[in-house]
């Protein structure tokens, strides 16, 4: 299911996709937890349209408010999106094993 954010009010669709997570956390075994400057940087990632940012404006906007996650129903809270990482990283793991 694709999820919505809006940088600066405009809204952009993104998805968690697993070689984001992988090129993030790690390529063989995970063995870390995931901080949320990692997710804020699988979702930067995952943005159909990156607006021309960096990942350090992107985290920049989002500390100071201009990037927000969508409240429609359905869509995923920032907290959310750290425990589906943590079940992708899960899915991962079992496979390298």
């Amino acid at each position: 299911m694709k999820q919505e954010l809006f940088i600066e009010g405009e809204k952009v669709s993104y998805s968690i996709q697993e070689k984001n997570v992988v090129s993030v956390l790690g390529r063989v075994y995970i063995y870390r937890k995931p901080t949320t400057e990692d997710v804020l940087k699988i979702v930067w990632m995952g943005l159909t349209s990156q607006k021309g940012l960096s990942f350090a404006e992107f985290r920049k906007m989002h500390a100071l408010g201009l990037v927000r996650m969508s409240r429609r129903r359905g869509q995923y809270t920032l907290g959310q999106v750290y425990w589906l990482v943590m079940g992708r990283v899960r899915e991962i793991n079992r496979r390298m094993r």
